[in-house]
């Protein structure tokens, strides 16, 4: 499971990795479920765009089903009513610098923090939908998808969120992509590119969203982030 993550997201890296021109800074260091997360789309030319974390179907009644679909299994993503019409059409990548997860010992749960060993930011596989409200309201949302562990994060959870290499990240989004060569897509990102840390307990508090929370447990000051 992912339900946590972190967001720092620059107008010049935008330019610079997807050539989309956008005024959006935006940098949240504990994006919670129902948060707006920052993804991109592709709408016949890519396109940057804030949704909520939390898929809500288009066939809802309301937004409630949003905190409880966060995340999308990798393995039954094509057959689950609520994501596999999303998986076929609506892909998104899901920009993010990092994510939080908790290893259990016993009964204490520790706050870990998953990044790439680079510091970039880079993108989660996901998957989006346009919901209308009874109102006439268009809204979207989004889901991470999760897959197995890689050597790294399986000793701190069971699921891992799907990463997608730069050199994927366009294909993830083609609308001309057979399901075949997608679900290839989702596995594990390589253990000796990541990195993971224990943080303070500050980051259970959800409006808690400073950078400090991802200062390593055994160090005064965050160094060196990008």
């Amino acid at each position: 499971m992912c339900a946590r993550i972190t967001i720092l997201v620059i107008p010049q890296i935008i330019k610079e990795r997807f050539d989309i021109d956008t005024l959006i800074d935006f940098h949240n260091f504990n994006v919670a479920p129902t948060d707006q997360v920052i993804t991109i789309i592709d709408r016949s030319s890519l396109t940057i765009q804030e949704m909520k974390w939390g898929l809500t179907p288009p066939w809802a009644k309301d937004e409630t089903s949003a905190s409880k679909l966060i995340n999308a299994r990798s393995e039954t993503i094509n057959e689950k009513r609520s994501f596999r019409e999303a998986f076929r059409s609506k892909r998104c990548l899901i920009l993010a610098n990092g994510y939080y997860e908790w290893q259990k010992s016993g009964k204490r749960r520790t706050p870990m923090y998953i990044r790439l060993k680079n510091h970039a930011m880079f993108s989660f596989a996901g998957i989006y939908e346009d919901w209308t409200s009874p109102a006439g309201i268009k809204k979207s949302s989004c889901s991470i998808i999760t897959t197995t562990p890689n050597e790294l994060t399986e000793e701190i959870h069971d699921r891992m969120p799907v990463i997608l290499p730069i050199s994927q990240e366009r294909n993830w989004i083609d609308s001309t992509q057979k399901i075949a060569d997608l679900q290839k897509m989702l596995k594990p990102y390589s253990a000796d590119e990541m990195e993971a840390y224990q943080v303070s307990t500050k980051v259970n508090t959800i409006s808690n969203k400073t950078i400090a929370n991802i200062e390593p447990i055994n160090q005064k000051s965050i160094t060196d982030w990008f």
